[in-house]
């Protein structure tokens, strides 16, 4: 099995792992010197190609969208944080009415469930890794930009979220712009425009949960994956 672990992460971290062969769900291994985080390497239709195709209907978007939130519940109940949470890394599973969650690299974290959060030094940020993909640009968290002097924790995946929900319902996500540093900034600094003023027929509730997951400040985002599938719950 060791021969057939492929090492990610940084040295200032446990050692991250992903294992593409393995069937199953995602899980998590823990020993006394290292961490493991196994995934399956998923089947499906990225979600992606379908946001070029055109805006999603509300009510296929919230099924969609309390599909992933649990997966994402579920990853965190293992007390993994994603990090690089976009579309291309969603995948549809149509025919089982399913979802899968890949993009599992070195911007995964292990948070140890006595540890509520964690610092990252500057060599650790995302876009100080030589193998950092642009893609995930638009769905960055502010806390991951390295601008603020704030600690992670798995709501930076729940401010991705609120990205992805937002071009699902939108057409683009809520910065989009081809320029790292500008959209970068944006993230940080820039309030976006609300799905309602975009988008007048989406019902405001939607609009107010998907704007709640843009919140800069993570103490203002929804706490957890559960509140959030409470509220898509509620929606339908």
């Amino acid at each position: 099995l060791c021969d057939a672990i492929t090492q990610l992460g940084s040295e200032n971290f446990p050692a991250l792992y992903v294992h593409e062969n393995l069937p199953g769900e995602t899980s998590a291994i823990e020993s006394d010197t290292k961490v493991m985080i196994v995934a399956e390497m998923p089947a499906g239709i990225a979600l992606q190609p379908e946001l070029v195709n055109g805006i999603i209907k509300i009510e296929s978007f919230l099924s969609l969208a309390i599909s992933v939130t649990r997966k994402i519940k579920q990853i965190h109940s293992m007390n993994i944080i994603h990090g690089e949470l976009c579309p291309t890394f969603i995948r549809m599973l149509p025919r089982k009415n399913d979802i899968k969650i890949s993009g599992f690299g070195p911007f995964t974290w292990y948070r140890h469930p006595m540890k509520a959060c964690f610092s990252l030094s500057p060599g650790d940020l995302p876009l100080s890794h030589p193998d950092f993909n642009k893609q995930i640009m638009p769905y960055l968290s502010p806390e991951l930009s390295g601008k603020l002097n704030q600690k992670i924790d798995a709501r930076c995946d729940l401010y991705s979220l609120g990205c992805i929900f937002y071009e699902m319902i939108c057409g683009e996500p809520p910065f989009n712009m081809t320029d790292t540093s500008g959209v970068l900034h944006l993230h940080v600094a820039k309030d976006p425009v609300p799905v309602i003023k975009k988008c007048p027929e989406v019902p405001p509730v939607i609009s107010d949960i998907v704007m709640n997951l843009l919140e800069k400040n993570p103490e203002s985002r929804y706490q957890d994956a559960e509140a959030l599938l409470t509220d898509l719950y509620s929606c339908i």
